[in-house]
């Protein structure tokens, strides 16, 4: 709802499951373009795209793939001063039993545990975005969602990238 009173008209992602009840919702809606890309780097490329064209779009990601755009975001939104919002869903936070059984078998983990690789994920996304400057807010229940005006304005503001982690189921 809130994308929508702001005009936002593009939602670019990489779909995965922890965003998926977001993405459908999206589709359903059809006020919004929902657009699937390969590989993180190419969603900041095409959200950055999309601004310099003149439209706002939101680009939803999971923090594992937040690692892999770091050159993306240097060379795109933050050398550029391009106005870009994130949403990154928290791989690693969520409890071992909340885990998708293709999430748990990607990461090896056996036995209903969370394992390293996971948690390891949840302790760097915050570390990452202060290392690249990039203003954040945390999402942790779906009455959060007031952060998504304050990104967009931030990311006017400050002509860059500004990050929206959500930290909550299905928020």
């Amino acid at each position: 709802q809130e994308l929508k009173q702001l005009g936002v008209k593009f939602y670019v992602t990489v779909p995965d499951s922890l965003a998926r009840p977001l993405r459908e919702l999206c589709e359903r809606d059809g006020s919004f373009r929902v657009i699937k890309a390969c590989h993180e780097s190419d969603a900041i490329a095409i959200a950055s795209g999309l601004r310099i064209g003149g439209a706002d779009s939101v680009v939803v990601i999971e923090n594992a793939g937040f690692f892999q755009t770091v050159e993306a975001l240097r060379a795109g939104p933050i050398t550029m001063k391009v106005p870009m919002v994130l949403l990154v869903t928290y791989l690693g936070r969520q409890l071992p039993d909340e885990a998708p059984d293709h999430t748990l078998q990607r990461f090896n983990v056996q036995g209903g545990g969370s394992g390293p690789h996971i948690l390891l994920g949840g302790k760097l996304t915050e570390r990452l975005l202060d290392l690249l400057n990039i203003p954040y807010g945390i999402l942790q229940s779906p009455d959060g969602a007031k952060l998504i005006p304050w990104a967009f304005q931030k990311a006017k503001e400050i002509e860059g990238p500004v990050a929206i982690v959500v930290d909550c189921p299905a928020a």
